[in-house]
């Protein structure tokens, strides 16, 4: 179908800039306006108009007429592009890429895949997919030809988030994928002819030298030996694994913060079953500033990480032998009485776990000097014990089960009545 000129829409619609004067109930007034068409207005300002437009928005403008489907190819209309308002097929991705340009530099896409609920199996939660199910659910993924055309597109792509999306695996490398990347977002999506012989990231550290943020929150599939071969990303600064299916990984973990993770400041263990263990080896990680805790739930997810962990970072020999901690559990430290382990932590978040207590507020208030935020809601921190960490410790904010500031301004106002 040929899309007709400019001047061929305006004969459609009436004479641009006529005057009409219409009879307003009260004789005393009248109303004046001027009918102008979309297309009367010039390139520069339907720009602006466009800027605030989808993109889906955009590619059905540009059906209209030739004019304006030059105009919403334009390269400033294209360089942060954001279709999730809708759910799209791999097939119609492929199709909208040729939209994209060289000076695209964020691409964010939603595909149909709905991930089923993980169940309880063992006292931890798993994700039970049925192969069937999957199989049938296979035509919504999103293949290597997609990841071939965005390459092909938009080569200085800095930011991927694809979310709700089964990838196909069998023939999908890293060296398909945007080299520049610096960004990338795989929440809710499946992998689908996973090769368990090797981690799915295998080669990412060699592909995207760039990558410094990774979020797979609620992929289910990640196994903890690829913390391995994250580790290896020489720019990686943060790590978001919150609702992965996580457990028993010290050796991963370990090995990982020994010899990788140089520049890590932000990871993300909400709601897996990490331990004291592996949160105790995060204090080698030279560069950590954010630590992200919260119980998966159940008796035994709230007792899973306790003062030990929080201690485990600015710590001393002589703290922990105080607190009476099994030295093998604990990460390797120097010999020399009084050696100390700077930690550069700066927020710190532990909701929901029970075996938590006012031991931590000690520890964080006297050895953590750089701390500035820390969530304690869902812990056995006591009322005294949060009280006396914000006396000693005014510059950091504290976040308890304590509506602190409203019972100070209650005596407040309490005093001022007795006066």
């Amino acid at each position: 179908m040929t899309l007709p000129e400019n001047e061929e829409c305006q004969s459609e619609s009436p004479p641009a800039k006529k005057l009409k004067r219409e009879e307003s109930p009260q004789p005393s007034t009248s109303t004046w306006f001027v009918d102008y068409s979309l297309l009367d207005f010039c390139d520069d300002l339907l720009l602006e108009i466009f800027s605030h437009l989808k993109p889906i928005d955009l590619i059905t403008l540009g059906q209209c007429c030739k004019r304006l489907q030059r105009i919403v190819r334009d390269r400033v209309l294209w360089k942060n592009v954001d279709f999730r308002q809708l759910c799209i097929s791999d097939k119609d991705l492929t199709k909208y890429c040729e939209f994209l340009l060289p000076t695209t530099r964020k691409l964010a896409v939603k595909g149909l895949w709905v991930p089923p609920h993980p169940r309880e199996r063992g006292g931890e939660l798993r994700a039970i997919i049925d192969q069937s199910y999957l199989e049938s659910r296979l035509a919504i993924g999103m293949s290597a030809n997609f990841f071939n055309s965005l390459t092909k597109a938009a080569p200085n792509l800095h930011t991927l988030i694809i979310e709700n999306s089964v990838l196909d695996t069998k023939n999908l490398t890293w060296d398909k994928v945007p080299s520049n990347l610096e960004y990338l977002s795989l929440q809710h999506c499946h992998l689908f002819e996973l090769d368990a012989s090797k981690s799915f990231f295998y080669g990412i550290d060699k592909s995207l030298r760039n990558l410094k943020t990774l979020n797979l929150r609620e992929c289910y599939w990640f196994e903890s030996h690829s913390l391995l071969t994250l580790s290896k990303c020489e720019k990686l600064e943060e790590l978001r694994l919150a609702d992965c299916l996580l457990s028993d990984f010290v050796p991963y973990v370990s090995l990982g913060t020994r010899f990788g993770f140089k520049t890590l400041t932000i990871i993300d263990f909400s709601r897996t079953y990490v331990t004291d263990r592996e949160i105790s080896c995060l204090n080698k990680t030279p560069n950590l500033r954010e630590l992200y805790l919260e119980s998966p739930g159940g008796v035994r997810g709230s007792t899973l990480i306790s003062d030990m962990a929080v201690t485990a970072f600015g710590a001393t020999l002589e703290v922990w032998n105080q607190l009476g901690y099994f030295v093998l559990l604990m990460p390797e430290m120097e010999e020399e009485e009084g050696s100390f382990l700077p930690s550069p932590l700066r927020v710190i978040q532990l909701l929901n776990y029970r075996t938590v207590t006012d031991t931590s507020l000690r520890h964080c208030a006297s050895c953590l000097k750089g701390l500035q935020r820390i969530d304690v809601r869902g812990t056995s921190c006591s009322q005294a014990g949060v009280i006396k960490f914000k006396s000693e410790r005014p510059d950091v904010t504290i976040m308890s089960d304590f509506n602190l500031e409203v019972e100070a301004e209650a005596d407040a106002g309490s005093s001022v009545d007795n006066t």
